[in-house]
């Protein structure tokens, strides 16, 4: 996982982190683009790279006719902070 991510694919990453539950996200590439303001190609791009250095695995909801779901194979979880 020591490859160097393109700026897209860096943003992408960002964003999956920020709004996943338990580790893994549902969304669909047209959201991830309007979200970061990229084409949806770029977030395909970007998303095929995550895979292909492992910072993410794809189940794929074409089947079901629902969005792929994205896990994030290093994910820790943001610490609670005490109230």
């Amino acid at each position: 996982m020591s490859e160097k991510l393109t700026k897209s694919a860096q943003a992408v990453l960002n964003y999956l982190q920020e709004h996943a539950e338990n580790g893994n996200i549902s969304i669909e590439h047209g959201v991830l683009a309007f979200c970061l303001h990229v084409n949806e190609k770029t977030v395909r791009r970007a998303l095929e790279q995550l895979q292909k250095v492992g910072h993410i695995r794809i189940e794929s909801g074409k089947e079901e006719c629902r969005a792929n779901t994205y896990f994030l194979i290093s994910y820790v979880p943001a610490p609670v902070m005490p109230k």
